[in-house]
């Protein structure tokens, strides 16, 4: 706390002004002071009184001896005394109550000036004072003295490291008010605090750090708005910043503090999220909420949400008030909007409308004219939007796309007007603005759908609902095969544990002529791919997947390779996938796979690993304890004789990046004296029918 100013002896009469100063261009706000005139009624000179108290000739009234004539005289000098001793210490009060308290010394005397703007700095040195609100680092402290009764703002901006500002009603006197930063978006810090007519107070602005801050600080009279937004949901209302004064913006990222701004009250009717935007204004806008009315703690801000509009979604309770400010980006002013709306429960218009239960369907709208009811991540916070309601007339999976729209769309669905979005879309790839869902649905899956605008521009939208086939291909029925195509063709239908889920994809069907493990791979293909399988159609359980098996080994790019173990007849569904949002010119192809424990291959071949699947390829004569070649074995390791395995170096000291080793199984090891099996595929995501593979070490 800081030092206290002390009692300033008698009260003189004052005359001041009935009310702060305040400049023209404050439209919207209004005087908080009282009007009146500051004054105080006269008091008695405890001097005069001590001075009148004899006649002057020391007789104070009838004869008396002459020793109490000597006694009163001497009483009389002794009260004379006294008076003079008091006029000289009441002398001595007011005239240090002229120039300050010599034990309330603060660094600068600011007087009643008003405004100030005082570009300050304060140096490295030990801190003598804390606050609630923080201040360990060094400090400069002001006096100054409200001119008049009314509303103050107290404010350090353009902080160059963060400092608070504080007010107390003396050095070591109470603490009045005490603040860090007025938002989190900045580290200026801003007190309004009401003060009657002649009342002084210290300003403290404390550094929080060691080294000390650079500063401004401001102090001026502070009206409050006195417009008030009422009335049923949606408000908007208009005007011009233009030659308007700067009350309440602040030096921050959502800007505001070099212009002037119109601010407005407002009391929410009900708990909900509301919505404030200046959609429709001229000029490149600042938007701020503040708690109260005329409070000074900032509860959000927007500068640039579409283009130069803002926009601010904030919880309220019912009867919570708060002031709302429309402001200019650096120095920006002009004629505005203000709108204000509700996101409820659910919109009392929704859906706009009912569709019909049939697929194929296409229908035209335009989103001009339509209120502005939903938003989610995707977008549409300040783009009026449709909502429609759909139900599947069949199960399947399900496109909904707004190719054909003529503005930047955004696309949602949900379960109910008022129930949160089960998925959301904005641009379906990189170079269009229209949007697409692909979604797997039941019969009768009523699904609200929402066209958005991912921009403030209204206009033409189109929106298709189709049906879409689970399957792109059929594959022979046989052991092994090879197909090629591009999944640019392709939808975003599937995806699974190891991604997908945002690439478009393309989907064989194969059905297994005979019992048995096989491998699916993608090597050759030209962009990074996912493969999954599947059982049971596209809804269907995974039975294996993968994104990048062969690793970076030379010529395999970011390929991929599954393993399954399928009965005769089964159907398995192999979709190629991308990585990310990845699609282009792919190859598949399907070989039988081995084991390495009793390999199957025919003669010439060998039962070769590729990651942590097995598939029998021409045999190469690389021995024992040779590399295996064609990289490491988290991706393509080559192949190995006839009973060996190749095995990672990280597995098997001294054997390089990968080498061969004899084959051995875990459950029913056999190896050569002083030898252990060890597992083999321990590096790699495997199989479960390989855990039993072992080699000899």
């Amino acid at each position: 706390m800081v030092k206290a100013l002390y009692w300033l002896g008698p009260l003189l009469s004052l005359c001041v002004a009935c009310g702060p100063p305040f400049p023209p261009g404050r439209e919207g706000f209004g005087s908080t002071g009282t009007g009146e005139t500051a004054g105080g009624s006269e008091i008695a000179d405890d001097s005069s009184e001590a001075e009148s108290s004899g006649d002057g000739d020391g007789d104070p009234g009838g004869s008396e001896s002459e020793t109490e004539s000597e006694s009163e005289s001497e009483s009389s000098e002794s009260e004379s005394e006294s008076s003079e001793s008091e006029s000289e210490s009441e002398s001595e009060s007011e005239s240090e109550s002229e120039t300050g308290d010599p034990l309330c010394e603060t660094d600068v005397e600011l007087g009643s000036q008003l405004p100030v703007d005082l570009p300050d700095s304060i140096p490295a040195q030990s801190s003598e004072y804390e606050w609630s609100c923080g201040g360990f680092g060094p400090e400069k402290t002001y006096t100054w003295t409200a001119p008049a009764a009314g509303r103050y703002r107290f404010e350090a901006v353009g902080v160059g490291k963060d400092a608070l500002i504080a007010l107390s009603d003396g050095c070591d006197g109470a603490e009045l008010a005490c603040n860090e930063d007025v938002g989190p978006w900045t580290q200026d810090a801003r007190i309004h605090h009401p003060l009657e007519a002649g009342e002084s107070v210290v300003v403290t602005v404390d550094a929080i750090w060691p080294e000390g801050s650079t500063y401004t600080l401001q102090i001026d009279a502070v009206e409050c708005p006195e417009q008030v937004l009422a009335g049923p949901l949606p408000i908007s209302v208009s005007g011009t910043t233009l030659g308007a004064s700067n009350e309440m913006g602040s030096e921050s990222l959502c800007g505001g503090g070099e212009a002037g701004e119109h601010a407005y009250v407002f009391t929410a009717p009900a708990d909900g999220t509301y919505t404030f935007d200046t959609l429709g204004s001229s000029f490149d806008t600042s938007l701020w909420v503040y708690a109260s009315a005329c409070g000074t703690e900032v509860l959000d801000c927007n500068n640039d949400l579409d283009g130069e509009l803002s926009w601010i979604a904030i919880e309220l309770a019912a009867g919570e008030t708060v002031t709302v400010a429309v402001d200019g980006w650096l120095g920006a002013e002009g004629d505005y909007q203000l709108n204000v709306g509700m996101f409820g429960p659910s919109p009392q218009d929704c859906p706009d409308t009912v569709l019909p239960a049939v697929v194929p369907l296409t229908l035209t709208d335009t989103t001009a004219g339509a209120g502005n009811d939903f938003f989610d991540e995707c977008g549409g916070e300040l783009a009026r939007d449709r909502s429609y309601s759909y139900t599947p007339p069949v199960a399947g999976i399900y496109s909904f796309s707004t190719v054909g729209s003529t503005i930047d769309t955004t696309l949602a669905l949900r379960s109910g007007c008022g129930a949160p979005i089960t998925t959301c879309n904005d641009d379906s790839d990189w170079f269009t603005v229209s949007s697409r869902i692909v979604l797997d649905l039941e019969a009768g899956e009523t699904q609200v759908i929402v066209v958005d605008g991912a921009e403030s521009t209204a206009g033409a939208i189109e929106l298709t609902i189709e049906l879409l086939s689970c399957v792109d291909e059929v594959a022979p029925a046989t052991t092994s095969w090879t197909t090629a195509g591009s999944t640019l063709a392709g939808a975003n239908r599937v995806g699974s544990s190891c991604g997908g889920f945002a690439a478009p994809d393309w989907i064989v069907e194969w059905t297994a002529p005979a019992t048995g493990t096989y491998v699916a791979s993608t090597l050759g293909s030209s962009y990074d791919t996912l493969l999954h399988a599947r059982t049971q159609g596209c809804g269907g359980p995974v039975m294996s997947c993968n994104d990048d098996a062969l690793g970076i080994a030379p010529g395999n790019g970011l390929s991929s390779r599954v393993e399954v173990q399928v009965s005769a007849g089964e159907t398995v569904l192999l979709a190629v996938d991308g990585e990310g949002s990845d699609a282009g010119p792919f190859n598949l192809s399907l070989t039988p796979a081995c084991d390495p424990l009793a390999p199957n291959c025919g003669p010439g071949e060998t039962c070769a690993r590729s990651g942590g699947t097995f598939s029998c390829r021409p045999a190469a004569d690389v021995g024992e304890g040779e590399t295996c070649g064609g990289g490491t074995c988290g991706g393509n390791c080559g192949v190995c004789n006839s009973g060996l395995v190749c095995v990672s170096g990280q597995l098997h000291p001294g054997c390089g990046e990968a080498c061969c080793a004899r084959a051995c199984d875990l459950d029913a090891p056999v190896c050569g004296p002083g030898e252990v099996c060890t597992a083999a595929l321990t590096d790699v995501s495997a199989a479960p029918w390989h855990a039993d593979l072992g080699f000899c070490r």
